[in-house]
């Protein structure tokens, strides 16, 4: 959920670059049942072909040339997963992009997403400068990801030890946190959980609440109540901040996304009023600097991003949050000449 108040629009031309379509399929399903007999991975490219300008140009200077053909497809299993503007794809097609693109939680193009044969994935990637070569090397790189993640779940079913198997899981979910693909892996949460199920490590605690918000973003009722009821028990701090970013969410959904600055901004006012700390009252904090710039209020935007900052200085939301500040004054300082 995050916003940006500057945008950059790369001008090219819409010319399309086609890939050889003997060696792409459009289902991950497909993509796996060759993966399993080939013993490949899987590359999926979430792309806008025909109007997206990174899109374009990723097919024209990799995957429409000789050399993608030859060496990428002895190590991958490709899948194009389009959301053309004017080629037309049959409405299953279209329905099973978007279900694709829900799922795997694409937010912009060109995506590309790797997985194992088995359809798990292991990094996530785009576009990237420097031609074909380049983005062979780039690959190979991010396919040491996987076996760095298959050689910590090995550890984890030898270790004999709990605790052992504890501070395994942490530093892999942490790992995975950082190649943004931990929320494919909710099992490994789980696991951690039962595994300090009397919370002497804190991670019961720590994982409770992310597997919560977890099952709350995916819709699944029963698996929500069960980990919030139990999370109340553990740590009803945590519990309340779940509420509190439940609401900050609709919020964001409701109000936000369609620019009802003042509705929001009422909102989010009440939700400050209940002293929200870390990570949850740093995004109603941005949220409000956000509002504040939209209503003209320069000066109440920039205290809003610096006490979003005090909030969390460690988090990763912050160089978005001093990339908006630096703009806002920047405009500011303008505005005074």
């Amino acid at each position: 959920m995050k916003i940006k108040l500057l945008f950059l629009f790369l001008l090219v031309s819409l010319i399309t670059f086609a890939k050889n379509s003997k060696l792409w399929v459009t289902s991950v399903e497909e993509a796996i049942k060759i993966a399993g007999k080939s013993n490949k991975d899987i590359l999926v490219d979430f792309t806008g072909s025909d109007w997206c300008g990174w899109c374009i140009r990723l097919d024209k200077e990799v995957f429409s040339t000789e050399k993608w053909d030859k060496e990428a497809s002895k190590k991958f299993v490709f899948v194009e997963i389009d959301f053309p503007q004017k080629k037309q794809l049959s409405p299953e097609q279209k329905e099973y992009n978007a279900k694709l693109q829900s799922e795997y939680q694409v937010q912009g193009y060109p995506t590309i997403i790797l997985l194992d044969s088995k359809g798990k994935p292991y990094a996530i990637t785009g576009f990237q400068e420097g031609g074909v070569d380049n983005y062979l090397k780039h690959l190979d790189s991010l396919s040491l990801r996987k076996k760095e993640k298959d050689d910590s779940l090995s550890k984890i079913k030898t270790s004999k030890k709990n605790e052992e198997k504890i501070k395994i899981l942490d530093d892999l979910i942490n790992k995975l946190n950082s190649w943004e693909i931990a929320k494919f892996y909710p099992e490994l949460k789980e696991q951690i959980i039962a595994l300090d199920n009397d919370n002497k490590f804190g991670f019961k605690s720590k994982y409770l609440a992310e597997i919560t918000l977890f099952y709350y973003e995916k819709n699944d009722a029963n698996k929500y109540d069960e980990y919030f009821t139990e999370l109340k028990k553990v740590d009803e701090k945590k519990a309340n901040g779940i509420i509190t970013k439940i609401e900050l969410s609709q919020i964001y959904n409701n109000d936000i996304v369609y620019k009802r600055w003042k509705e929001a901004n009422e909102k989010l006012e009440k939700l400050i009023a209940q002293n929200p700390e870390g990570d949850v009252g740093q995004e109603i904090y941005f949220y409000l600097g956000i509002i504040q710039y939209y209503l003209t209020n320069i000066d109440k935007c920039i205290e809003y991003f610096e006490k979003a900052i005090s909030l969390s200085p460690d988090s990763q939301l912050v160089s978005v949050i001093e990339e908006n500040m630096s703009f806002v004054k920047e405009e500011k300082n303008k505005n005074k000449k």
